[in-house]
């Protein structure tokens, strides 16, 4: 839906500013949008890959549950870990597993383009 302007299945449910206004750059000191995350220029690692464009948003949870959108590949990417159970562990991030899962979507987008 927000790949398509808030419009799913022929019908509109939210209008095409709404969904700009949510997923756009909303400060200049911060990458973080409204409702959403942005990609994190300043990154020397890349976040949340060094390959997204400067459209992606989405939104990294505390449990480790997260989504990104990239408008310019229309790529809606979701990846689900429980970083909480048994217990709170930083040891994905610290990996950059979900980075480099990401990463592997878009080198082979780039190499395989419109298919």
């Amino acid at each position: 839906m927000v790949l398509n302007d808030g419009s799913f299945g022929g019908k509109q449910y939210y209008l095409p500013q709404t969904i700009k206004l949510f997923t756009t750059n909303q400060s200049t000191i911060s990458h973080r949008g409204l409702g959403f995350d942005r990609v994190d220029t300043t990154s020397k690692v890349g976040y949340p890959s060094k390959l997204s464009s400067q459209q992606t948003y989405g939104h990294t949870g505390y449990t480790g549950t997260s989504f990104w959108v990239d408008p310019k590949y229309k790529l809606v990417f979701i990846f689900l870990y429980n970083r909480v159970h048994p217990a709170a562990t930083t040891k994905l991030y610290q990996m950059r597993t979900q980075a480099n899962i990401l990463g592997a979507f878009y080198n082979a987008i780039q190499k395989n383009p419109g298919k």
